[in-house]
């Protein structure tokens, strides 16, 4: 309590009279807001224009309402704030309609030459030459929803003859209780934790399927990363950005958060797999 206050106040001093030292007698152009985390001193700048950046669902993000209309203060500071995807520029416009008129929508760049070329790297390692479904993740539990992703596994498994592991990439604060979760089901055996891996492109190429599992995202960049690979997806129909990138792609398969019976039942996805 008492420990964390006097840590956030150091933190903003520090902040503040790092900036202050910065922006003495200059004056800016524009300033881009990449993470609005200089909402909070903006008026500090002496500047012509300021443009915020959204990377993802702010209703979900913050959470707390007085956190979400005390951002609302804030963004009021911009000329302009940009969100990644449609279905966020609509979240914002719900939550802070004052902001409307300054709102765009603009999507996140692809490499595609890079990613493909990437993906053609050789890989020794006795997982990647089996047969697998792959997750992408960090390993935390506040956005990426590993309860449903795990238990949907170990439920598709039973209604269905799936031989095929799942390799979840990637790494994070939640490591061990995301383990725990996977020994309470009995599924070490099946679901492998790879960690933290450089180039997760060539995995990605050769997986069977890509799940995304998450409570919400912006526009979940490995998600498109997979499309651009030619995987069929799993996806969680969280805010912001899933559903607007699978909407007019018929040979993807969507999931509804949860909805692990229904989706494994479905006629379409016994076609499929």
């Amino acid at each position: 309590g008492s420990e964390m206050c006097i840590r956030d106040s150091y933190e903003t001093y520090i902040k503040r009279s790092s900036l202050k030292k910065l922006v003495k007698n200059k004056k800016y152009d524009v300033v881009i807001d990449f993470d609005m985390g200089l909402s909070k001193y903006i008026k500090m700048i002496d500047v012509n224009k300021k443009i915020a950046w959204i990377h993802a669902s702010i209703k979900n993000w913050y959470e707390k309402e007085s956190r979400i209309a005390r951002l609302g203060k804030r963004l009021q500071q911009y000329d302009n704030i940009v969100t990644i995807c449609d279905e966020m520029k609509e979240e914002t416009a719900s939550l802070f309609p004052f902001l409307k008129d300054k709102l765009l929508r603009i999507y996140n760049p692809f490499n595609f030459d890079r990613i493909l070329t990437l993906s053609e790297e050789n890989v020794e390692n006795i997982y990647y030459k089996g047969n697998f479904i792959i997750a992408i993740a960090r390993l935390t539990t506040h956005q990426k929803d590993f309860p449903t992703l795990i238990k949907g596994f170990k439920r598709a498994k039973e209604l269905r003859e799936i031989s095929e592991k799942l390799l979840i990439l990637g790494d994070g604060p939640d490591r061990e209780k995301i383990e725990k979760i996977i020994r309470d089901e009995n599924m070490e055996n099946d679901i492998i934790l790879l960690g933290s891996i450089k180039n997760p492109y060539p995995w990605l190429k050769k997986a069977k399927v890509f799940v995304h599992s998450s409570k919400y995202e912006g526009l979940p960049t490995v998600l498109i990363e997979a499309l651009i690979l030619n995987k069929k997806v799993i996806s969680s129909a969280c805010p912001t950005g899933p559903k607007e990138i699978l909407e007019n792609i018929k040979k993807n398969i969507k999931l509804g958060n949860n909805e692990f019976d229904k989706t494994l039942k479905n006629s379409e996805l016994d076609k499929k797999y």
